[in-house]
C-alpha cells in the first residue's frame, strides 16, 4: 500500500511538471513568433510605439525567466528522487533548454 502511494505521488509530479512544461513551451513559441514579426515603424510615432511594445514584451520575458528556473529545479528534484521516468524527464528538459537558452 506503501509503495502504491509514493508512485501516485510521483506520478502526480512528473505529469504536473509536463503540463507546466508544455505551458512554458506554448509560451515561449508564441513569444518567439511575435518577435519574429515583420511589423515596421513608418514614422517616430510608430517608432516609439513598436519600442514600447519590444520593450513590455522583454520584460514579460525576463520575468518569465522565473518560471523556466523554476521548472528546471523541480525536474532536478524529480531526477534526484530517481524518478522511474527520469529519462524521458531529462530529455525534455534537454529540448527546453535548448529552446531557452540561459536565462538571466
Amino acid at each position: 500500500m506503501f509503495t502504491c502511494g509514493i508512485t501516485v505521488i510521483h506520478g502526480n509530479r512528473l505529469l504536473q511538471y509536463y503540463y507546466d512544461a508544455s505551458e512554458a513551451e506554448a509560451w515561449m513559441s508564441e513569444q518567439e513568433l511575435y518577435m519574429l514579426g515583420e511589423e515596421r515603424a513608418k514614422d517616430e510615432i510608430g517608432a516609439q510605439n513598436f519600442l514600447k511594445k519590444h520593450q513590455a514584451l522583454e520584460n514579460a520575458v525576463v520575468d518569465y525567466a522565473d518560471v523556466v528556473r523554476q521548472l528546471g529545479e523541480r525536474s532536478r528534484n524529480l531526477i534526484a528522487d530517481e524518478h522511474p521516468e527520469r529519462w524521458d524527464l531529462l530529455t525534455k528538459v534537454d529540448k527546453i533548454n535548448t529552446e531557452t537558452g540561459p536565462t538571466k
